[in-house]
């Protein structure tokens, strides 16, 4: 039984949920301009989910079923394209016919590298450029960049979601299809940083793994590696993610917790 004595002052039609014993009420409340209070019981959108733990702790969800594989699926997209984007597997060829040499947009792994004595040494250890001016195209700078960016905001999304499976009020029906509209931003950014990647192919470094005849969209005797795969599982996924947030959360905008 409710105390409505308890309510604030209302002064317009409102959504309003009380929750006793992790069970949570949902009722209307109308009350007309210089009337009495009049209460009508009727059907609302679904409560949150309550989840209660072996200790008898409760753990409220905002997300649907639907949710929660969304909430799931970010999670895998966000980091497969963040492991597809810093690891230097882009493209494999080989060096001066003694060992396999890897690139990425800022890393890369096998170099060569002149020895005190006027020697080439091949380093076979992965790592990053000096400097970003160090990196050898200004298109694999961009790639750098804008990739960087697209992977970066997939995983905020994704720590957002994982949120929103034990926090209520974090995500609702409009914030849940923004998110999802950033996710597709995400995975635009990730694409057209990686399509610009080739271009760079025709630098010294790339003809001298994949030979004379690499050029900007021709590897020459190189292939692709399993981090642009990665890459491209990682955005589908979120192409995937985009379509769930459209049933990922239960709560409708302006509903109020008293």
């Amino acid at each position: 039984e409710t105390d409505y004595n308890l309510l604030p002052l209302i002064t317009s039609r409102r959504l309003c949920e009380i929750e006793s014993n992790s069970v949570i009420v949902k009722f209307e409340v109308k009350i007309p301009r210089g009337g009495s209070l009049f209460v009508s019981t009727v059907p609302l959108q679904q409560s949150p989910r309550v989840w209660r733990s072996a200790t008898g702790s409760t753990m409220a969800s905002s997300l649907t079923n639907v949710g929660i594989f969304w909430s799931c699926f970010s999670l895998a997209a966000a980091l497969i394209c963040c492991t597809g984007y810093y690891l230097p597997f882009w493209i494999q060829g080989r060096l001066f016919d003694e060992a396999d040499t890897y690139f990425g947009s800022f890393r890369r792994c096998t170099y060569p590298r002149a020895s005190p004595d006027g020697t080439i040494q091949i380093v076979q250890e992965c790592g990053r450029y000096t400097s970003f001016s160090d990196i050898p195209s200004v298109w694999w700078q961009i790639t750098t960049i804008v990739t960087g960016v697209g992977a970066t905001l997939s995983l905020l999304i994704a720590m957002t979601t994982v949120a929103a499976c034990c926090m209520t009020q974090v995500i609702h029906m409009n914030t849940a299809r923004i998110a999802g509209g950033l996710q597709l931003l995400s995975g635009v950014l990730i694409s057209g940083g990686t399509a610009l990647y080739p271009l760079g192919w025709n630098t010294r470094e790339v003809k001298e793994a994949c030979g004379a005849q690499a050029n900007s969209y021709s590897l020459g005797s190189c292939h692709l590696s399993w981090s642009i795969y990665l890459q491209i599982i990682g955005v589908v996924l979120l192409l995937v993610c985009l379509g769930l947030s459209f049933k990922a959360s239960r709560i409708k905008p302006g509903s109020v917790r008293i």
